[in-house]
């Protein structure tokens, strides 16, 4: 869950929360503000919002302009005077409120266990190097990161670390993605923190023009 001001953010109930009041979004308006406030305090590009908000299909600017400002009234925001969605001319976008990332109540120090006393994986999601560090690679990455960490939340019994590199984390999942021509490879793997041991890892190709989270999110949660 995130929480900034009066707002809480319930990714895993889909559920967008004033002073404890359920607030109607649209689906997309919904994902936008995850993206942004799980990445507060960044510049977040258009082609990175595309990317994470759309799986990669193109869009026009009008379409992710119309999301954003329904994204700012549903936060009582505005674009004359924002207070939580900036607009960085040229740039992007940035959240600019702190966002705290509220952990289950059931969450104990020491090792991770669910409500019934049985033991909950905690997963750590580490960003995906870019080999080549090209623009292409590192939002990508960033993008994928997120969507991951989107998806994966929402999966019963599992708990995903908002550090990777927290004491609690069990499993780690990290990889990398490299741009081969017009070929996208992404490499991933998920290992158990506490030996190292490599439990699973894939290779993923994908041509230009395909749509990369939508693709590579569902590929990878299947496979874990």
């Amino acid at each position: 869950m995130l929480k900034f001001g009066e707002f809480e953010i319930d990714d895993a109930g889909f559920e967008l929360r004033c002073n404890g009041k359920a607030q109607h979004v649209e689906p997309k308006v919904f994902d936008m503000l995850v993206f942004l406030c799980s990445n507060a305090g960044r510049i977040i590009t258009k082609e990175e919002i595309v990317s994470a908000v759309w799986d990669g299909r193109f869009v026009s600017d009008a379409t992710v302009s119309g999301c954003v400002k329904a994204a700012r009234k549903a936060l009582g925001d505005s674009g004359a005077e924002p207070v939580y969605i900036h607009t960085v001319r040229g740039r992007g976008f940035r959240f600019c409120a702190d966002v705290e990332k509220i952990k289950d109540d059931a969450a104990v120090s020491g090792m991770p266990t669910s409500v019934s006393g049985k033991f909950q994986p905690v997963l750590g999601i580490r960003l995906f190097e870019a080999g080549k560090g090209s623009d292409k690679e590192i939002a990508t990455a960033r993008s994928l990161n997120t969507s991951l960490g989107m998806v994966l939340s929402r999966v019963p019994l599992l708990e995903v670390a908002a550090d990777a590199d927290n004491p609690s984390v069990t499993y780690l999942l990290d990889g990398n993605i490299q741009e081969t021509g017009d070929v996208l490879k992404v490499s991933v793997q998920l290992s158990e923190t506490a030996n190292g041991f490599r439990l699973w890892a894939h290779q993923f190709e994908l041509p230009e023009g395909q749509s990369i989270n939508e693709r590579l999110v569902y590929d990878i949660v299947s496979r874990l």
